[in-house]
């Protein structure tokens, strides 16, 4: 099963999700979240704020899932078939109403992204610990932070593969693609 190899992240990105990734849009077990009321959340990982930039074309608007994120871009609600959504969350039962809310919303990715590292609880913005991933099920290769430099380098099951670079945006506040 994939998972993160950090138990605590202050900010995790998601470029993407969709049920073609998991049925619940984002996999559960990957961002530590269950959002079924009554039910307990997972112990590992804790993630303090999640950032979803995009809903899979495959999705066709179901965003289900979306209600696990805490902030959007508006172009998220943009590709959202609330019909489609809504049906979805309630077909699933309990876990469906909370899955299915509308997270905050910023105008841009990079507005959504700063939110969820000014919420995040760490005072320090140098020391935010940060995951960048495609989605919930492509988990091979990540982005992080500086920050969780030492905690790369201490996993023997974890590889630099790349120079730190920062994040990058173009002029309308999009997250640039992958490296």
């Amino acid at each position: 099963m994939a998972r993160l190899p950090f138990d605590d992240v202050d900010v995790a990105v998601v470029d993407e999700l969709g049920k073609n990734y998991s049925g619940a849009g984002m996999d559960t077990n990957v961002i530590g979240r269950m959002m079924i009321r009554g039910s307990a959340e997972f112990d590992r990982p804790r993630i303090r704020n999640i950032a979803v930039l995009d809903i899979s074309d495959a999705s066709h608007g179901n965003a289900v899932g979306v209600g696990l994120a805490d902030y959007v871009p508006f172009r998220v609600l943009e590709r959202i078939d609330l019909r489609s959504l809504y049906i979805n969350a309630m077909t699933s039962g309990l876990g469906g109403p909370q899955r299915a809310q509308i997270p905050m919303a910023m105008p841009t990715d990079r507005d959504a992204i700063a939110a969820a590292v000014l919420t995040c609880g760490q005072a320090d913005p140098a020391a935010v610990t940060l995951v960048r991933m495609p989605n919930t099920l492509n988990l091979e290769h990540l982005l992080v932070s500086e920050s969780l430099r030492a905690a790369v380098d201490a996993d023997p099951t974890l590889e630099v593969t790349g120079e730190a670079a920062s994040m990058a945006f173009d002029a309308d506040g999009r997250l640039l693609p992958w490296p």
